[in-house]
Formats: structure tokens, C-alpha cells, sequence
């Protein structure tokens, strides 16, 4: 009876450490399925508060701002300008905030203890850049990077990102493919 209970005991906690590696899992893949979703589908508005137009997508090592449609259970609102931020004690956040309201929506934690985000962007180049600012389009790429603390055993698989809408959308392309001819 002894042996039976010990043997119980075992195969619990080898189920329980499992089932949170399962969950572990699918929280790291439920981030990245949601940011890929996200960015994929970021729409290029385009900005004219500089003397060059711009597409209103921007972004650093550590924070990213777009636009992209809403979730479809989030009703009719078309678009949200979205912030992607690591915060507070490690929490990686993408907030949501509707077309034309003047605060966030309750933001979406993705993970929590994260220790360290880092972003970069592929230019027309080919070259990864830190800063994505006050460009004539989106990147071609995104890379999203994140690290855990020592002694965290989660691992984020590499993610790059192609956002699918590229193109300046007030452009009139001129005789030169890929070059606008005006506004």
C-alpha cells in the first residue's frame, strides 16, 4: 500500500509539472499569436503634422505604436492605436486604444515577469534599425525579443513579424514602381 501511495504521489507530480509546462506553453504562444495577429494586420495612416508625410507606425528597442483593426468581439470600432510596452514589475503590455477616444481600453497583459523587451525593424535596406521614426511606410519586418530573468525557465521563440499593408495608402505611385508621386 506504501508503494502504491508513493507512486500516486510521483505520477501527481510529474502531471502537475507538466501541465505547467503546458501552461507556461501556451502562454509565451498566446502572446506571440496575438502579436502577430496584431501587427500583421497594422494599418499605415498616414501623418501630415511634418513638413514630410509619414505612415503612423513608429517604434524603439522597447515600446512599438500602431494602428491595426480591433478584435471582432470588441463590436463595431474599425481601428486602435496599440502600444506595445514592457511595464511595472515586468509586465508586457499591448494597450488598445479606440479611433478617436482619449484614453486606453483596459490593457491586454501578455506575460508577466518579463525581464527584458527588445525591438527592432528591417528597412527597405535590408538592415535591422533600433528606431522606427517618422518613416514613409511600415518596416518590412519586425523582430520582437523577449528575455526572462535567470533562474526563469520560459524560452521566447525568435518572432519576426511582416506587417502586410506596406504602402503609403494616400500615395499616388508614380511611373517608378514603389516610388509616390504625390499626395
Amino acid at each position: 500500500a506504501l508503494l502504491m501511495v508513493q507512486g500516486v504521489a510521483t505520477g501527481g507530480a510529474v502531471l502537475g509539472g507538466t501541465m505547467r509546462r503546458a501552461g507556461v506553453e501556451e502562454g509565451i504562444e498566446g502572446a506571440q499569436a496575438l502579436l502577430r495577429e496584431r501587427i500583421t494586420s497594422a494599418w499605415p495612416a498616414t501623418r501630415y503634422d511634418q513638413p514630410k508625410a509619414y505612415a503612423d507606425f513608429s517604434g524603439d528597442e522597447r515600446s512599438l505604436t500602431f494602428w491595426a483593426p480591433a478584435p471582432m468581439a470588441s463590436g463595431d470600432v474599425p481601428l486602435r492605436r496599440y502600444h506595445l510596452v514592457l511595464q511595472g514589475k515586468g509586465d508586457l503590455v499591448l494597450k488598445g486604444r479606440p479611433d478617436r477616444a482619449r484614453e486606453d481600453a483596459a490593457p491586454e497583459v501578455l506575460l508577466r515577469g518579463v525581464a527584458a523587451l527588445h525591438l527592432s525593424y528591417l528597412d527597405d535596406a535590408g538592415e535591422w534599425r533600433r528606431r522606427w521614426m517618422a518613416q514613409p511606410r511600415p518596416p518590412r519586418l519586425v523582430r520582437v525579443e523577449v528575455r526572462f530573468g535567470k533562474g526563469d525557465g520560459r524560452w521566447w521563440p525568435p518572432l519576426t513579424i511582416h506587417p502586410m499593408t506596406t504602402i503609403d495608402i494616400d500615395c499616388v505611385q508614380g511611373d517608378v514602381a514603389g516610388v509616390c508621386a504625390g499626395r
